[in-house]
């Protein structure tokens, strides 16, 4: 099983562990570099693969999470309406063959 991450910043995971109600959901994303920025402020808290090592900005700090569900994430390929031209078709045929690999 893949190992996740959580991602958060030292004062959110103190607020979140001193607080005796569910956090209440102010800010949502879609896109890993928005949430890492969400922790970093210290309005936020997220899960993510070790894969963002790199990205990860000042301030914030992984943490193993062992014993929970393997997180699922979907990737979207986006075009301009019309013909998909030589490039994008091997680009989405890569994309394609790279999760049916992944799926295995």
């Amino acid at each position: 099983m893949t190992r996740q991450f959580r991602h958060h910043g030292r004062a959110t995971a103190r607020r979140l562990a001193r607080s005796a109600r569910p956090a209440t959901v102010r800010h949502a994303a879609r896109d890993w570099l928005t949430e890492l920025h969400l922790v970093a402020a210290g309005t936020g808290i997220t899960t993510a693969t070790p894969t963002l090592l790199p990205a990860v900005p000042p301030g914030v700090r992984l943490v193993p999470v062992e014993g929970v569900a393997e997180e699922v994430r979907r990737v979207g390929l986006v075009r301009m309406p019309g013909p998909l031209g030589t490039p994008a078709q091997a680009l989405a045929r890569a994309l394609r063959q790279q999760a049916a690999d992944l799926a295995d």
